[in-house]
Protein backbone atom coordinates (compact mmCIF):
# COMPACT_ATOMS: atom_id res chain seq x y z
CA UNK A 1 0.00 0.00 0.00
CA UNK A 2 1.28 3.44 -0.78
CA UNK A 3 1.97 5.70 2.16
CA UNK A 4 -0.21 8.35 0.50
CA UNK A 5 -3.13 5.91 0.36
CA UNK A 6 -2.59 4.94 4.01
CA UNK A 7 -2.63 8.59 5.05
CA UNK A 8 -5.78 9.33 3.06
CA UNK A 9 -7.52 6.34 4.63
CA UNK A 10 -6.27 7.38 8.08
CA UNK A 11 -7.86 10.81 7.52
CA UNK A 12 -11.14 9.24 6.39
CA UNK A 13 -11.46 6.26 8.73
CA UNK A 14 -9.04 6.89 11.61
CA UNK A 15 -6.62 4.23 10.36
CA UNK A 16 -5.85 2.40 7.13
CA UNK A 17 -8.49 -0.09 5.99
CA UNK A 18 -5.77 -2.78 5.87
CA UNK A 19 -5.23 -2.36 9.62
CA UNK A 20 -8.95 -2.42 10.41
CA UNK A 21 -9.67 -5.50 8.30
CA UNK A 22 -6.59 -7.34 9.60
CA UNK A 23 -7.76 -6.79 13.18
CA UNK A 24 -11.30 -7.88 12.30
CA UNK A 25 -10.09 -10.98 10.47
CA UNK A 26 -7.75 -12.04 13.26
CA UNK A 27 -10.09 -11.33 16.17
CA UNK A 28 -13.25 -12.70 14.60
CA UNK A 29 -11.66 -15.53 12.61
CA UNK A 30 -12.99 -14.29 9.27
CA UNK A 31 -11.54 -14.54 5.80
CA UNK A 32 -11.17 -11.39 3.74
CA UNK A 33 -13.96 -12.73 1.51
CA UNK A 34 -16.30 -13.01 4.53
CA UNK A 35 -15.41 -9.50 5.69
CA UNK A 36 -16.25 -8.24 2.21
CA UNK A 37 -19.58 -10.09 2.28
CA UNK A 38 -20.51 -8.60 5.67
CA UNK A 39 -19.58 -5.14 4.42
CA UNK A 40 -21.64 -5.60 1.26
CA UNK A 41 -18.60 -5.16 -0.98
CA UNK A 42 -17.17 -7.49 -3.58
CA UNK A 43 -14.03 -9.34 -2.52
CA UNK A 44 -12.02 -7.68 -5.33
CA UNK A 45 -13.17 -4.23 -4.17
CA UNK A 46 -12.11 -4.94 -0.59
CA UNK A 47 -8.76 -6.16 -1.90
CA UNK A 48 -8.28 -2.87 -3.75
CA UNK A 49 -9.14 -0.95 -0.57
CA UNK A 50 -6.79 -3.06 1.57
CA UNK A 51 -3.99 -2.59 -0.97
CA UNK A 52 -4.62 1.14 -1.07
CA UNK A 53 -5.32 1.12 -4.79
CA UNK A 54 -8.73 2.47 -3.85
CA UNK A 55 -8.78 4.89 -0.94
CA UNK A 56 -12.44 5.51 -0.21
CA UNK A 57 -15.40 3.19 0.36
CA UNK A 58 -18.12 4.65 -1.83
CA UNK A 59 -21.06 3.08 -0.01
CA UNK A 60 -21.91 4.83 3.30
CA UNK A 61 -23.63 1.68 4.56
CA UNK A 62 -20.41 -0.31 4.02
CA UNK A 63 -18.48 2.32 5.99
CA UNK A 64 -20.97 1.99 8.81
CA UNK A 65 -20.74 -1.81 8.69
CA UNK A 66 -16.93 -1.57 8.86
CA UNK A 67 -17.29 0.49 12.03
CA UNK A 68 -19.70 -2.07 13.48
CA UNK A 69 -17.24 -4.87 12.73
CA UNK A 70 -14.45 -2.93 14.40
CA UNK A 71 -16.66 -2.44 17.47
CA UNK A 72 -17.56 -6.14 17.47
CA UNK A 73 -13.87 -6.98 17.90
CA UNK A 74 -14.02 -5.41 21.37
CA UNK A 75 -16.76 -7.72 22.62
CA UNK A 76 -16.16 -10.86 20.54
CA UNK A 77 -14.32 -12.71 23.32
CA UNK A 78 -17.50 -12.78 25.39
CA UNK A 79 -19.65 -14.21 22.60
CA UNK A 80 -20.34 -17.80 21.66
CA UNK A 81 -19.80 -18.84 18.05
CA UNK A 82 -23.57 -18.69 17.52
CA UNK A 83 -23.84 -15.21 19.03
CA UNK A 84 -20.92 -14.00 16.93
CA UNK A 85 -22.57 -15.34 13.79
CA UNK A 86 -25.85 -13.64 14.72
CA UNK A 87 -24.02 -10.34 15.18
CA UNK A 88 -22.26 -10.74 11.81
CA UNK A 89 -25.56 -11.43 10.09
CA UNK A 90 -27.10 -8.43 11.86
CA UNK A 91 -24.29 -6.17 10.69
CA UNK A 92 -24.56 -7.48 7.13
CA UNK A 93 -28.33 -6.89 7.16
CA UNK A 94 -28.00 -3.32 8.42
CA UNK A 95 -29.46 -0.82 6.00
CA UNK A 96 -28.91 2.53 7.64
CA UNK A 97 -31.43 5.24 7.15
CA UNK A 98 -30.49 8.86 6.99
CA UNK A 99 -32.51 11.56 8.64
CA UNK A 100 -32.91 14.98 7.11
CA UNK A 101 -29.88 16.10 9.14
CA UNK A 102 -27.70 13.45 7.51
CA UNK A 103 -27.29 11.53 10.76
CA UNK A 104 -27.94 7.81 10.92
CA UNK A 105 -30.81 6.65 13.13
CA UNK A 106 -29.14 5.78 16.45
CA UNK A 107 -31.82 3.20 17.30
CA UNK A 108 -31.04 1.30 14.09
CA UNK A 109 -27.34 1.39 14.92
CA UNK A 110 -28.00 0.07 18.41
CA UNK A 111 -30.31 -2.63 17.04
CA UNK A 112 -27.48 -3.85 14.83
CA UNK A 113 -25.13 -3.91 17.81
CA UNK A 114 -27.05 -6.09 20.27
CA UNK A 115 -30.07 -8.34 20.48
CA UNK A 116 -33.40 -7.12 21.85
CA UNK A 117 -32.94 -8.75 25.26
CA UNK A 118 -29.57 -7.06 25.79
CA UNK A 119 -30.96 -3.69 24.73
CA UNK A 120 -33.87 -4.06 27.16
CA UNK A 121 -31.46 -5.10 29.93
CA UNK A 122 -29.32 -2.02 29.32
CA UNK A 123 -32.39 0.20 29.25
CA UNK A 124 -33.27 -1.08 32.71
CA UNK A 125 -29.80 -0.31 34.03
CA UNK A 126 -29.37 3.27 32.90
CA UNK A 127 -30.44 6.22 35.00
CA UNK A 128 -30.73 8.42 31.90
CA UNK A 129 -34.39 8.44 30.78
CA UNK A 130 -33.60 9.52 27.20
CA UNK A 131 -31.04 6.74 26.83
CA UNK A 132 -33.50 4.18 28.22
CA UNK A 133 -36.08 5.31 25.66
CA UNK A 134 -33.56 5.03 22.83
CA UNK A 135 -32.48 1.55 23.94
CA UNK A 136 -36.09 0.37 24.12
CA UNK A 137 -36.77 1.82 20.67
CA UNK A 138 -33.74 -0.08 19.37
CA UNK A 139 -35.02 -3.29 20.99
CA UNK A 140 -38.29 -2.89 19.08
CA UNK A 141 -36.30 -2.79 15.80
CA UNK A 142 -35.69 -6.49 16.30
CA UNK A 143 -39.20 -7.60 16.07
Amino acid sequence: MSEDGREQQRALYGEPIADITARVQESLGLSQRRVAAVLGLSAPMLSLLVAGTRVKIGNPAAVQRLGALAELVGIADGLSAEELEQRLVGIADTHPTLTNTGMTDPAALLAASADAAELERLAGLTTAPALATLLRRAARHHG
